[in-house]
């Protein structure tokens, strides 16, 4: 038994880092071992012991993470698939989000990726960097349109109004008044946000040195519970060895009595 012992304490000691890694987490994990017990068996200390459990312990943590991202993009993707299938049979977006129970942000995304494939990309570009505009050109073309005026009288129209004519250039100056005054509330919509965003991300800052600041504090109480385990393996150990002394004790009593009641012993 003790060249055994000391077969495994040998091969032990010529293990590498990663064997002997692999090793405690066998032992930890596999065979249910203490790290008390690993420690006494492997003769490292508890610290590196901890550590190694730690490690494994966020390795399979990001792993589980990894897979969930995995998963969440493959469905992203199944649903994007779906989605182009049902923009090509006709679906509008709305159509298109209730059968497949997507976010408004989610449909957008996926009519933009569909209008690329279907070469109509620059349309969706320019829709984004002028909607704003699009209502009130939509309803000078149609005012345009009962008018009898054609697209190009329209925009000779807006040239005519750049030389001083007296009637566009007051509708144009207005115009442009309100333009001003609305990019000027954006931008200050846009600071507003911008600042709200910062004060987002200095807040989440401190949330997550709360998280690493709690993690640290769980840490060290696991390492605490865990060698409050070992003393209290120990306390039942030397309580388990002094009742057997004291059963001995009592039996050695009742025999000395035996031996006085049958005279064996002289009084």
């Amino acid at each position: 038994m003790l060249y055994t012992s000391n077969l495994y304490s040998n091969t032990i000691m010529f293990l590498n880092k990663e064997q002997k890694e692999r090793l405690i987490i066998d032992l930890y994990y596999n065979q249910g071992k203490t790290t008390r017990e690993i420690v006494e068996e492997l003769r490292v200390s508890p610290n590196y012991v901890i550590a190694v459990l730690k490690k494994h312990e966020e390795k399979e943590n990001a792993a589980a993470v990894s897979k969930i991202k995995h998963e969440q993009q493959e469905n992203k993707t199944s649903k994007e698939v779906a989605s182009i299938k049902l923009f090509s049979e006709g679906k509008n977006t709305i159509e298109v989000a209730i059968e497949l129970k997507l976010s408004a942000e989610e449909v957008t995304q996926f009519y933009k990726g569909f209008l690329k494939l279907k070469g109509l990309y620059k349309f969706g570009i320019i829709y984004e960097e002028h909607k704003g505009r699009i209502p009130h050109l939509l309803k000078l073309c149609s005012e345009a349109e009962k008018e009898g005026i054609s697209t190009e009288q329209l925009v000779k129209l807006a040239r005519l109004a750049d030389e001083n004519n007296p009637v566009g250039l007051s509708q144009l100056e207005k115009q442009r008044q309100w333009y001003l005054s609305e990019l000027s509330g954006m931008e200050i919509q846009r600071r507003e946000r911008e600042k709200e965003i910062r004060e987002m991300a200095a807040q989440l800052h401190r949330m997550k040195a709360e998280i690493e600041k709690y993690e640290n504090a769980l840490f060290l109480l696991k390492s605490e519970i865990s060698t409050l385990k070992d003393r209290l393996e120990d306390y039942r150990e030397s309580c388990e060895r002094e009742r057997i002394e004291l059963e001995k004790l009592k039996k050695e009593k009742e025999s000395i009595e035996k031996s006085l009641r049958l005279g064996d012993i002289a009084e």
